[in-house]
């Protein structure tokens, strides 16, 4: 039996040793992980792109099996490029549903997601609307969903 804390012990932890108040809100409000099974809902947190970074980070550095499945964003609006980017290169290929609707993010961070998703084997759902897309872009989200019928891509 390992000694290494679980993947929820090891969120909390991170969060509650940021020293940012909001995050460590957020980690008393994880601290009973059963709750959350395998959702993380961090919706309208007031979240930036640094407390992205501390977020992302434990995912990261933890060396187990993420349990995390659903993982929304949303309602975010100071996340922007910088803060989708770091999420789109520290979220494990086997998230299921990821949210993030009115996040501040433009071409830059959409473009990082979209790399994202091409080699999520597990996603069926991503909702990213109500975010500063280009036509282009939305056409490429777009063309994605056509050729991936068995994945709702809300843009």
């Amino acid at each position: 039996m390992s000694n290494e804390p679980d993947f929820w012990t090891s969120l909390v932890d991170a969060l509650k040793t940021s020293g940012v108040s909001r995050l460590e809100t957020i980690a008393n409000q994880i601290q009973d992980h059963t709750a959350f099974e395998d959702t993380l809902a961090l919706r309208a947190k007031w979240l930036d792109k640094t407390n992205v970074e501390c977020i992302m980070n434990a995912f990261k550095n933890y060396k187990g099996q993420i349990p995390v499945k659903t993982l929304s964003f949303s309602y975010n609006k100071e996340i922007g490029d910088e803060g989708s980017i770091i999420i789109a290169q520290s979220l494990p290929k086997s998230i299921v549903s990821l949210g993030l609707v009115s996040c501040g993010i433009t071409d830059i961070g959409g473009e990082a997601i979209f790399s994202w998703i091409k080699n999520a084997t597990q996603l069926k759902m991503i909702c990213i609307e109500n975010n500063n897309f280009s036509a282009e872009l939305k056409k490429k989200y777009s063309d994605f969903a056509k050729r991936n019928p068995m994945i709702l891509v809300v843009t």
